[in-house]
């Protein structure tokens, strides 16, 4: 299972994940502090936009509204920004 280190005020955990090629069949997140740990669970249950560059052109994207863990793609950008919408540190 493939996992990223998740850091949040100085306590450290993580997130794994399984996949199938592109998709994302089960997600996992150990952290020590439970209220932190469900944060970052509703983070990636909870559907939102991902504004997806159709072209070099600025105003050439689509949006699609899924979850995170719809796919492999939309869980990388997700993590990319944790950091700005729940304050959670990603250790690459």
């Amino acid at each position: 299972m493939p996992r990223v280190i998740i850091e949040k005020d100085g306590k450290y955990g993580e997130i794994g994940w399984i996949q199938n090629g592109d998709d994302i069949s089960e997600v996992e997140v150990l952290f020590p502090v439970q209220k932190v740990k469900e944060e970052v669970e509703k983070f990636l249950q909870t559907e939102r936009e991902f504004w997806i560059p159709e072209s070099q052109q600025e105003d050439d994207y689509r949006v699609e509204k899924k979850k995170p863990i719809a796919s492999f793609g939309h869980l990388q950008m997700s993590l990319c920004e944790i950091t700005a919408a729940i304050n959670i540190n990603v250790e690459w």
